[in-house]
């Protein structure tokens, strides 16, 4: 598993119509159809292929006419995305010409990006999924826990951030006094920099750890200047995948109620 994050920004979210997809915008033709082939692929894989809505494995598809689909923001089933995927090759700049075309169509062809940096205040992590090459047991020479002056010291050697994501494992050292010092201390030093830290999976650890609930850790950890989360912890929102790749992290239901609100 890769432990780096993307991030699409829209500028103007408002401005889509309430049944489109943010993930159709920008190039998110791609997003959108590589979302699906990997839900297709693990639904196949773990023997879950009636939960991919919408497939019909026998059905034949003109991969130019899916993505004329696409640009009439209608529905891509499963199959029609893997269909695709098996023509990247040959489709490469229609994918391209209709990223760009969705772009201009909702963003009048502007792109934009920000500085950012990513810490990982830790790789220890108590839970263990089947995909996950970051994880490291406590005390194991690869194990690694930074300090607040540590993690201070990292920010302070990257001049002109404008963000900082902050995630790690579910290390059951670390309690949420420590998570609360840690915001608060980045956003004293650094009033300028958009924080964004700790996943859903994060939030609902650190909350069973301290015996209160997660809109308690959220509203503790917005008190102490926490910006944003990010979207990470979802992998797979089917609880019976979940089951099989990563037994022990929260359920569908729990990410989902922990980002509500955090929307709140």
């Amino acid at each position: 598993k890769s432990h780096s994050s993307s991030h699409i920004f829209i500028r103007d979210q408002h401005a889509l119509p309430p049944s489109i997809d943010p993930y159709v915008v920008p190039g998110g033709v791609v997003c959108k159809l590589f979302r699906r082939v990997a839900l297709l692929g693990t639904c196949i894989s773990f023997g879950f292929s009636d939960d991919c809505h919408g497939s019909n494995l026998g059905a034949i598809m003109d991969p130019k006419v899916i993505l004329e689909t696409a640009l009439n923001l209608e529905e891509i089933s499963a199959i029609e995305a893997l269909l695709v995927f098996q023509h990247a090759d040959s489709l490469k700049e229609k994918l391209f010409e209709v990223s760009n075309t969705l772009n201009d169509r909702f963003n009048q062809n502007k792109v934009s990006w920000i500085r950012g940096k990513k810490l990982n205040y830790t790789n220890v992590c108590r839970i263990e999924c089947a995909f996950c090459s970051f994880r490291e047991k406590a005390g194991t020479k690869n194990a690694v826990t930074l300090t607040t002056d540590q993690i201070l010291k990292q920010v302070k050697g990257n001049s002109g951030l404008r963000q900082i994501t902050l995630e790690g494992g579910l290390n059951p050292e670390l309690n949420i006094n420590f998570h609360v010092e840690l915001i608060r201390n980045l956003k004293t030093e650094f009033p300028q920099i958009l924080l964004q830290a700790y996943s859903p999976s994060e939030i609902h650890f650190i909350a069973k750890r301290a015996r209160t609930t997660p809109f308690d850790v959220l509203k503790k950890f917005r008190a102490a200047g926490l910006d944003s989360l990010p979207g990470e912890s979802a992998d797979i929102l089917n609880d019976k995948i979940r089951k099989k790749i990563c037994p022990e992290k929260l359920r569908t239901n729990d990410w989902i109620d922990i980002i509500r609100n955090a929307h709140r």
